[in-house]
């Protein structure tokens, strides 16, 4: 099932774009009483990953050099609305 999207002003910046399967994720939470999800899928919706943060804001090393060669999308989630989503390509 699809998520809501939020427009509570979180944030998703993953670089570079585009990358070998590493990259650095900066978020931005809506709610710093709330964890958050980021996680990576393929485009159909396949999930690849997810990572746990916290805080109102912080980075996450992102380790995905095992994927093939394609475009991801990697979604920020907090509560159950996805509030911040960003495509990447690892080549």
């Amino acid at each position: 099932d699809a998520l809501p999207i939020s427009a509570d002003n979180g944030k998703l910046t993953l670089y570079p774009n585009p990358n070998d399967g590493n990259a650095v994720v900066k978020y931005l939470l809506t709610d710093e009483s709330k964890p958050g999800n980021i996680i990576v899928s393929d485009l159909i919706g396949k999930r690849i990953a997810s990572y746990e943060v916290s805080g109102i804001s912080g980075e996450l090393d992102l380790n995905q050099v095992s994927l093939n060669a394609g475009v991801y999308v990697c979604t920020l989630i907090q509560g159950d609305k996805a509030i911040s989503i960003q495509k990447f390509v690892k080549f």
